[in-house]
């Protein structure tokens, strides 16, 4: 969505969306214990996270020429705007449009779904957190159009499950009931 409020192209944004989806697959080496971990990781902890994207690159090499320039995403999606990501150090442009992209995307989600280690932002909390990382972690020009996506076009792509988790929950079940 955010690909079309930039008026990529069709071919653009299909290369796009696949770029994404298989963004973290460097994971795949990461030990799911590590993943699913419920504290903070140690030094050497996030020495093994920081490799996943460019152990996605290799994994991913072989879809490159398909890919075209949307195949960088794997490795460059943790890049910030401002110099501070990793794996390299990229800043502004040098970050290619679909790692600028997906990096935004990819923050979003990580701020809005629960993890072992944090309870999941609202989605309020979540938008204010990018519009304050605007021009440091994520490029102004895809923070814009990632904000002009409205909020019913976004529950409808992705569908009712994906929101359900944000409804308040009071009490909690009985158990063994």
């Amino acid at each position: 969505m955010i690909g079309e409020e930039m008026r990529l192209p069709p071919a653009d944004r299909d290369r796009l969306r696949w770029a994404a989806l298989i963004h973290d697959v460097g994971k795949l080496e990461v030990s799911p214990k590590l993943l699913r971990k419920p504290g903070k990781p140690t030094p050497s902890e996030w020495e093994s996270l920081r490799l996943h994207p460019e152990v996605g690159a290799r994994l991913t090499a072989p879809l490159a020429g398909w890919l075209g320039e949307y195949a960088a995403v794997v490795v460059e999606h943790h890049e910030r705007f401002d110099g501070s990501g990793y794996p390299v150090g990229l800043r502004g442009e040098q970050i290619t449009l679909g790692a600028r992209i997906v990096g935004l995307a990819d923050a979003f989600e990580v701020m809005t779904a629960a993890r072992p280690y944090k309870k999941a932002s609202s989605r309020a909390a979540a938008l204010r957190e990018v519009v304050r990382c605007s021009g440091t972690h994520f490029d102004p020009a895809i923070v814009r159009a990632f904000l002009a996506v409205s909020t019913p076009r976004l529950r409808r792509a992705l569908g009712p499950a994906s929101w359900v988790g944000q409804l308040p929950v009071v009490g909690t079940a009985p158990v063994g009931g």
